[in-house]
């Protein structure tokens, strides 16, 4: 990835400070890259989340089968 030239995203309307039209992020800290190397299946997994699912539903005080966690998008 180091030596791909970096993508430049176009320019947003003034006054919009998050644009969710592009389905794009911050661009990831290299030193991240050093540390999984050496395992390239996890740049291409979501994490497991049930941890989270069972904290939120802990929090909402209702059962982890009525809590969906997602990795985002439509």
């Amino acid at each position: 990835m180091r030596l791909l030239d970096p993508y430049t995203p176009p320019m947003t309307l003034p006054g919009i400070d998050l644009d969710l039209s592009r389905n794009e992020g911050q661009p990831p800290d290299m030193s991240i890259l050093d540390e999984v190397s050496g395992e390239p299946g996890l740049l291409n997994r979501y994490p497991d989340s049930s941890g989270l699912r069972d904290k939120v539903s802990k929090l909402r005080d209702v059962s982890p089968e009525a809590t969906l966690v997602t990795a985002g998008g439509d």
